[in-house]
């Protein structure tokens, strides 16, 4: 049954000078580009003058990207790995493919509970299925009582360097009741501290291909293709 379904595809990393290829490659095929820094807090509590903690590694920057299309679970994989092609033709390689639909959505594709109602090996029996809820933020001065916060609920704060804002993720296997009581939590958490959301989804995941690793379905755009007559082009690792 066909709905509306979000494609995320993470990618490798990148140069400084690869990242306008990238972000006006996503543009051409109706791509969103993020590029995201997880936030992990650094050992020694003092940056230099290039905001690097010293015995800390630099943060690293994870190239992503996002679109909305109306398809079913298989029309929504076709197009996942069409776009996959489109960028590993541009030099991007993708490590992961995920497919989610709106949490309102949970009954049009599937039964309304998660691992834990439908046997061992998760949502209606197959991996890779569970609930995640996305908060988005300005950016805080304070990055680490966030980073606090976030680690008490059990979820991700991540930064997106293409703009000035915050992710808060939260992903959760239990029944949808719990799902929603955490989210609840968290939500109330994080306006009492000065942190007011600016856009909350809740979502369920139908498809993580990092979850699936019997099938290698994504394996021809882990790596761009080489071309043997252009010295620039990525060895084989």
């Amino acid at each position: 049954m066909k709905g509306m379904l979000e494609l995320q595809l993470t990618c490798g990393a990148l140069h400084d000078s690869q990242i306008p290829l990238f972000v006006a490659t996503c543009e051409q095929v109706g791509l969103r580009p993020l590029l995201i820094d997880h936030h992990h807090p650094q050992p020694h509590p003092h940056p230099d003058s290039h905001g690097h903690r010293p015995g800390g590694p630099p943060p690293q920057r994870q190239p992503s990207a996002t679109a909305w299309l109306r398809a079913d679970l298989e029309e929504a994989r076709a197009e996942a790995m069409a776009l996959a092609q489109w960028l590993a033709h541009a030099g991007v390689a993708v490590l992961d493919v995920k497919v989610d639909a709106p949490v309102q959505d949970l009954e049009r594709f599937g039964p309304s509970g998660l691992h834990g109602e439908h046997g061992h090996h998760g949502y209606g029996g197959y991996q890779g299925r569970y609930f995640e809820w996305r908060g988005k933020l300005r950016q805080p001065n304070d990055m680490a009582a966030l980073q606090a916060l976030c680690k008490v609920h059990g979820a991700q704060l991540s930064r997106d360097n293409l703009r000035d804002t915050c992710f808060v993720t939260l992903r959760s296997r239990e029944p949808r009741a719990g799902f929603d009581a955490r989210v609840e939590a968290l939500a109330q958490q994080l306006a009492h501290g000065g942190w007011p959301l600016l856009k909350q989804h809740s979502e369920v995941c139908l498809h993580d291909s990092r979850e699936l690793p019997n099938i290698d379905w994504l394996a021809p755009y882990l790596l761009p293709p080489a071309d043997p007559a252009d010295p620039a082009a990525p060895a084989e690792r």
